[in-house]
């Protein structure tokens, strides 16, 4: 279910505090594509050179 003509990128470390499942499901509820990354909580800090990567991707329609 698409709710934004903006695209939407949850992104999340695959050792988060919050279950994947959970980040999943949130992600499906607002239409957003879901990304994990192999890190904790924060991948904006963690994993940057991964999130900037999928982020161009989502703006270019490529996720």
């Amino acid at each position: 279910m698409l709710l934004s003509p903006i695209p939407i990128l949850v992104a999340v470390g695959e050792h988060d505090l919050w279950p994947i499942r959970l980040h999943r499901d949130f992600a499906n509820r607002i239409g957003a594509v879901l990304r994990v990354y192999p890190t904790g909580h924060s991948p904006c800090e963690t994993t940057p050179h991964q999130l900037a990567r999928d982020m161009l991707a989502l703006y270019q329609g490529r996720l």
